[in-house]
């Protein structure tokens, strides 16, 4: 079967789902289906118990109206864009080598790019990315630092947070 993209938005948009980790299962009681899925409508967790229970697939009313999506922008751009200006500035060793064995010079370069180009967003995916701990993230409004060892300030544009350990 050829998969066009008429036929992929029809398996996104199906009116059922099946829970990730039931992907793939066969019915082992077909008669069971619809009144598990109707269960899931009002209590889900008794639904999903008795799912497993059976050792059946449960399907749950999908409605895309209540969908939430967002938007996926990968940070390699704003990596590139740090190496860019690293390699503009003379800096011969990679952003790694620095962070890891010139903790001195890694501020001295991080303080640098944050006053010349303002951006801020890319400093803090850059700290992210390398799992720099001695380095403070920078609001990306404002700049200013944030205390050591908090959480990557979240961005419209990303998602998730770096762990800070």
């Amino acid at each position: 079967m050829k998969l066009t993209k008429k036929k992929l938005e029809q398996l996104i948009m199906e009116e059922y789902v099946r829970r990730v980790s039931d992907e793939g299962r066969p019915f082992n009681y077909p008669e069971y289906a619809d009144k598990l899925t109707n269960l899931a409508k009002d209590d889900y967790l008794q639904a999903a118990s008795l799912a497993d229970s059976l050792d059946e697939p449960l399907d749950i009313e999908f409605d895309p109206s209540e969908m939430e999506t967002f938007p996926f922008i990968n940070d390699d751009r704003r990596i590139r864009k740090f190496r860019l200006w690293m390699r503009s500035k003379n800096y011969r060793k990679s952003i790694m080598m620095v962070v890891l064995y010139e903790k001195e010079k890694a501020k001295q370069m991080f303080k640098q790019f944050a006053e010349e180009t303002k951006d801020y967003l890319t400093h803090n995916t850059v700290l992210g990315g390398f799992r720099v701990d001695y380095i403070p993230f920078l609001d990306e409004e404002t700049g200013a630092p944030l205390p050591l060892g908090s959480p990557r300030p979240f961005h419209r544009t990303n998602t998730y947070h770096y762990p800070r350990s």
